[in-house]
């Protein structure tokens, strides 16, 4: 849920508001899917220890929103665009 959710008013900024960093967003948006999953996690691991969401359903919520963003970025944004 929260994924799409993410997904959907990044979508819909782009498109609603349109602007010359709209690429530059887009392009962040696709950089976790760039990166393979496991060194997401051993960057999200020392955070997750500082602020105590190591080992919680939230701390896990999270990690998987941050690996599913640019996918449910793409479905959304191909299926808002078309015409």
């Amino acid at each position: 849920f929260l994924t799409v959710s993410l997904a959907f008013t990044s979508v819909y900024a782009c498109m609603r508001y349109p602007s010359p960093w709209n690429k530059a967003f887009k392009i962040s948006m696709f950089l976790p899917a760039c990166i393979p999953p496991a060194a997401i996690g051993m960057g999200l691991l020392p955070m997750y220890f500082r602020t105590g969401l190591w080992g919680t359903y939230l701390g896990i919520g999270l990690a998987h929103t941050l690996i599913c963003i640019p996918v449910a970025f793409l479905i959304l944004e191909n299926s808002l665009t078309r015409r």
